[in-house]
């Protein structure tokens, strides 16, 4: 008999590309979608999910839209902003969302939790620049609010755990991988191709999409519980990393080294013209004095667990295939 799971997100990057892998495992899926949300990520296999209508921030619809018979749930609904306008509505989603999805989850005895959160919420200390799953999170100057916001809905995941939840938290780095062109880490491919002047001095940690949700599986498939993992493929300095996404779709790669001041200045400016013109950008005063640092994420824990299942796709092959998808939807093809 199949499994029967739950997912938020499933209109997302990663829950799009999970349904497709659950769905190919035979699970049977039921997904959660608001009124208006577009299936374009998933319409390759739409018809075989049981859909259902209603928002993690309404409990009721929830409790209706998880029913009796699932077993396991996997949480990818979140939002990801680091425009102030967008904070408090981040918190709501991010930290309240999921406070109502652990809670329908005791109620209803699911098996086991899968939620998906970021290395963001292992926090930045400024003295500690090399991290793990052990790493206490600290106050510190480096912290976003959406880092904010993962930290404190993973400790509505793990006072679940206190309240007889089994859960699995997975921390992935920036995610690589087709999806929506004109937003979050996918949109890197398109700012890359309008065209970058410079590039900032810090690093990137990476992983692909089809690692995060083999591993996700693997953990929610296993008898591991309570128990988070860093899933990241690598690091590359944004040097590197603009150099070869740009090789890769043709565009000219950034020159100039941009100095931390020059940051200041950009989103200072960037924050003037979404005021005057509406527009939006990825660059705000949190990415821009993010994008100076450098930090490093051990996957260790995951690849001394899962031994040779734990492997991960290297960047450079990664990084070549999102490349040509991105290209072969510019071009439509």
């Amino acid at each position: 008999m199949s499994k029967k799971v739950f997912i938020t997100g499933a209109t997302g990057l990663v829950g799009s590309h999970l349904c497709r892998a659950l769905l190919a495992k035979d699970y049977e899926v039921t997904a959660l979608k608001r009124e208006d949300s577009a299936l374009g990520l998933i319409e390759d296999c739409s018809d075989k999910i049981q859909w259902k209508t209603g928002d993690i921030l309404d409990y009721m619809s929830l409790q209706e839209a998880i029913g009796d018979e699932v077993e396991q749930v996997f949480h990818c609904a979140a939002m990801i902003s680091f425009q102030p306008k967008d904070f408090d509505n981040m918190k709501a989603i991010n930290v309240d969302g999921t406070a109502n999805m652990v809670n329908v989850a005791l109620e209803k005895g699911i098996q086991k939790f899968g939620f998906v959160s970021s290395v963001a919420a292992i926090g930045r200390p400024e003295s500690k620049h090399r991290l793990n799953e052990a790493t206490k999170w600290e106050k510190s100057k480096f912290n976003t609010h959406y880092a904010k916001s993962k930290f404190q809905a993973e400790m509505e995941v793990w006072r679940g755990v206190a309240e007889g939840l089994s859960a699995i938290v997975i921390n992935p780095s920036t995610i690589m991988g087709e999806g929506d062109w004109s937003k979050g880490s996918s949109k890197l491919f398109k700012t890359v191709d309008e065209g970058l002047s410079h590039y900032p001095t810090g690093n990137i940690a990476l992983v692909d999409i089809q690692d995060v949700v083999r591993h996700f599986i693997h953990l929610m498939e296993s008898d591991i519980t309570n128990e988070r993992f860093i899933i990241n493929g690598g690091h590359l300095t944004y040097k590197s990393f603009f150099e070869k996404i740009s090789k890769i779709i043709g565009a000219k790669p950034p020159q100039r080294k941009a100095h931390s001041w020059m940051g200041e200045i950009k989103w200072r400016w960037e924050k003037l013209k979404s005021l005057l013109f509406g527009t939006h950008s990825l660059f705000s005063k949190e990415t821009a004095r993010q994008s100076y640092l450098t930090y490093e994420y051990s996957n260790q824990k995951i690849k001394h667990l899962l031994g040779d299942e734990s492997a991960f796709e290297a960047i450079d092959t990664t990084l070549e295939r999102v490349g040509k998808a991105y290209l072969k939807q510019k071009n439509n093809i």
